[in-house]
């Protein structure tokens, strides 16, 4: 597992592992939306034929494990780089007003009423091991797949509630900074209505992606990030 600050090194992280040492695989049952908010552009047309359902190359890490402290919708990295729209367009996914589809109904119920006894649970016992939502084996807003989402648990430990969330998939580039950010206010939510600090976030994903037409533009923001670094390091020798 490795252990970071704030989200917007996080996110870098899992970019530079996937590409530098990602598997190719290939998906065939992936949807438009799963890869752009736009619908089919030019670029994705050159992998499809179809506009319902694509067929595309990724690289792949496999039980990917990392721990994040800090969360903020204030982090330079994520506003330098991650796509703001897809970031609003997850946050209200996961929200009350989700709309058809989103996920906010399974992750919190039709009247908060999960997320209602997650508080409950842990008012009554801080040391509960169990205060757990789990996502359905099948999902109509996921074409009757299970959700990428899978699991998120919450334990109070040290007078700090911790979130432990577990996915099956997550496509790295385009939805972690959103899918975080997004269960970082259900975070935030619960530790202030049982009175503790929000404690560190950890993510599983059984399979962390990036699409193969989104490699270009991966490898300019590493590029750019390993530029600016290089650019500090020299200011650093010359300030010694």
């Amino acid at each position: 597992m490795h252990i970071f600050n704030n989200l917007g090194e996080a996110w870098l992280y899992g970019l530079r592992e996937i590409m530098n040492h990602g598997e190719l695989v290939l998906d065939d049952s992936v949807r438009v939306r799963d890869v752009s908010l736009k619908g089919l552009t030019s670029k994705l047309s050159n992998f499809t034929s179809n506009s319902k359902d694509l067929k595309l190359r990724l690289k792949e890490i496999r039980g990917y494990n990392i721990k994040i402290y800090n969360i903020s919708r204030n982090d330079d990295i994520i506003n330098k780089y991650a796509d703001a729209d897809r970031i609003l367009y997850t946050i209200k996914r996961y929200g009350n007003d989700c709309g058809e589809n989103g996920y906010g109904e399974f992750l919190r119920g039709k009247n908060n009423e999960k997320v209602k006894s997650i508080i409950d649970k842990l008012q009554h016992n801080k040391n509960s091991k169990s205060a757990i939502i789990i996502s359905p084996s099948e999902w109509g807003g996921n074409f009757g797949k299970s959700p990428c989402l899978t699991a998120v648990n919450f334990l109070v430990r040290n007078n700090k509630l911790l979130m432990y969330v577990f996915y099956r998939s997550q496509n790295i580039y385009t939805k972690q900074p959103g899918n975080l950010l997004a269960l970082d206010q259900l975070h935030e939510e619960i530790a202030k209505s049982i009175s503790v600090d929000k404690g560190p976030m950890e993510l599983y994903v059984c399979s962390a992606h990036i699409y193969e037409c989104d490699f270009e533009k991966v490898s300019i923001i590493l590029e750019s990030e390993r530029g600016a670094l290089e650019d500090e390091r020299k200011k650093d020798r010359e300030n010694l």
